[in-house]
């Protein structure tokens, strides 16, 4: 039996999941060795993983990385490919997915959502296939919150020190006041 079988045989993962990519320390000969320069590990393998106690992982082995899952379309985008492979096990089971931005996209929160029973929220590149162009475009004041709906789909941008976008099948547009180091937010 894999490893990744006895953890599942194991553990029973929380309802609020992440997934995440993670760089592996490897200083040995390998031909599916990553570089990436701007990490303190620079060589090593690249993995991607449901982060619940390694729940459930998969190696990227570059082009040739191998996706089974029989929810995985020619057209489906490789980082909701990834995404449908790790989660496959756990839809309809009432979880919510926590993803970053190199994951996440308004089409993906919404085929978790209506198809699979998913909830997802996580951070949007504002350059993703389709991201409202009011929340694109809307120059935003610091603490000034924008929002777009779309089915169960919401997308929020807000403006702190820097814009800060969001999309999310869990959440709803509303905001309210918060206290941060006994500041109060002027946000209402």
């Amino acid at each position: 039996m894999s490893f990744e079988r006895k953890v599942q045989n194991l553990c029973i993962p929380n309802k609020n999941t992440a997934i995440d990519k993670s760089l592996t320390l490897w200083k040995g000969r390998l031909s599916k060795r990553q570089y990436l320069p701007l990490k303190a590990l620079k060589f090593g393998i690249k993995t991607f993983e449901l982060c619940e106690s390694m729940w459930c992982f998969l190696v990227y082995t570059g082009k040739s990385t191998v996706l089974q899952s029989s929810l995985i379309t020619p057209d489906t985008p490789k980082t909701a490919a990834i995404v449908l492979e790790l989660l496959e096990p756990l839809f309809g089971r009432g979880h919510t997915l926590w993803l970053d931005n190199f994951f996440n996209s308004p089409e993906l929160a919404r085929k978790l959502n209506i198809e699979h029973s998913t909830d997802s929220v996580g951070t949007l590149k504002l350059n993703t296939k389709d991201v409202p162009k009011e929340a694109k475009d809307k120059k935003l004041e610091k603490q000034e919150i924008t929002a777009r709906h779309s089915g169960s789909v919401t997308v929020l941008k807000w403006r702190d020190k820097r814009n800060v976008t969001m999309a999310s099948t869990y959440h709803s547009a509303d905001a309210q006041r918060v206290s941060n180091k006994g500041k109060q937010s002027p946000c209402a």
